[in-house]
């Protein structure tokens, strides 16, 4: 959950990008009365280290209101 603003999506992308993960999808619901936008997404393929990393860097900034989640995806 992300608040509704100018750039986040871009700093989403920029924290993504410090820890070397790139993004395959992503989604961003309307916008509800809270002013809050829950956003997901996927990734390239990338080693837990990194997403670990990435979480790190996102969850500092200061428009998420809630710690991201993480849902392995395997692909054969």
């Amino acid at each position: 959950m992300v608040r509704d603003r100018p750039g986040v999506i871009a700093n989403v992308s920029e924290a993504l990008a410090k820890a070397s993960v790139s993004i395959d999808s992503f989604l961003q619901h309307p916008v509800g009365a809270t002013g809050l936008v829950p956003i997901v997404l996927t990734t390239q393929a990338a080693s837990a280290p990194a997403i670990a990393d990435a979480v790190e860097h996102i969850s500092a900034l200061d428009a998420v209101t809630e710690r991201p989640r993480t849902i392995r995806i395997l692909r054969g």
